[in-house]
């Protein structure tokens, strides 16, 4: 399996329904949907991670989508690169190197399995 398509998504989606209870001044009991939110990570091609984000939004309607994000390693001298560059320059490389590290096992898991979520 080629993995140099191989690209790594992070998903937040919000609503649903929470495991929090919560009690209007009547006493009665009701499930506030508002604040649930979900974060999955989706690993493969383009394409396969858009058909497992159909699949999961068809198994969760009452979810909307918030915000995705690429998880990279931002090349040096872009937007991305000067935004997760806060803290030291050691803290940075630390973060930097953890997150090639999570990228590295990602790659050897698609190898072997194709596109998955990473949870």
């Amino acid at each position: 399996m080629q993995t140099n398509n191989m690209i790594v998504k992070d998903y937040y989606y919000r609503g649903g329904s929470t495991l929090v209870s919560k009690t209007d001044n009547l006493g009665l009991k009701y499930v506030d949907d508002q604040n649930m939110e979900i974060k999955i990570r989706i690993v493969g091609t383009h394409k396969e991670i858009e058909k497992i984000h159909k699949l999961f939004m068809d198994e969760n309607k009452h979810l909307y989508l918030n915000e995705v994000y690429h998880y990279e390693v931002p090349k040096k001298g872009t937007y991305w690169y000067k935004h997760h560059c806060w803290g030291t320059a050691k803290e940075y490389k630390e973060t930097m190197k953890k997150v090639s590290s999570t990228i590295k096992e990602y790659n050897n898991k698609y190898k072997q399995v194709g596109s998955f979520i990473a949870n």
